[in-house]
């Protein structure tokens, strides 16, 4: 509210303030300020949710389906290619890259669920070719410290699932 030229608190009359609420535009003073995704909001605008984190059921099982599918086909892939330490580096382009996709999939909004789903897509796809060697191995009658030294001798693929799992991760929640 405004009074003799200044700006108070809607809530608290005495507080003078100049922040306003940026749903309702209403004057809020430090401690009716609520912090939420698009910038401080009263105490009645900060209990919404927020439409970005809100997705329908048809665009989290799409997103989802798709962040499963990119991410698993890059786990994979970061296996058969063998370029060992500058895959690192591939991880975060990659990742930012699926994240990028599966937000555009899901109409630019922000999920968790798809988030954790990609990266979990992520390691199952750095899963399926080491699982593939263990399970030949095995039934070849090899010991089980070789099966494992064999499936898991190249750790920078799952070095990559982990990184670019968090990358995506990070852009879709």
């Amino acid at each position: 509210m405004e009074r003799d030229g200044k700006t108070y608190c809607d809530r608290h009359a005495n507080v003078e303030t100049k922040l306003r609420c940026s749903r309702c535009e209403a004057f809020i003073c430090p401690k009716c300020a609520v912090l939420t995704t698009v910038g401080y909001r009263c105490a009645a605008c900060g209990k919404e949710r927020s439409a970005t984190y809100t997705l329908p059921p048809g665009l989290l099982l799409l997103g989802s389906a798709g962040g499963l599918l990119l991410g698993g086909l890059g786990g994979y892939l970061s296996y058969v290619i063998h370029i060992g330490f500058f895959l690192i580096f591939v991880a975060v382009i990659i990742g930012r890259l699926v994240g990028e996709v599966v937000r555009r999939l899901i109409r630019r909004k922000s999920s968790v669920i798809v988030g954790a789903v990609t990266a979990l897509g992520f390691m199952a796809g750095a899963l399926i070719q080491p699982f593939r060697i263990a399970m030949a191995a095995s039934g070849s009658g090899a010991e089980v410290g070789e099966v494992l030294r064999v499936a898991f001798g190249d750790i920078w693929s799952l070095l990559f699932a982990v990184i670019a799992g968090a990358v995506a991760w990070h852009r879709l929640h």
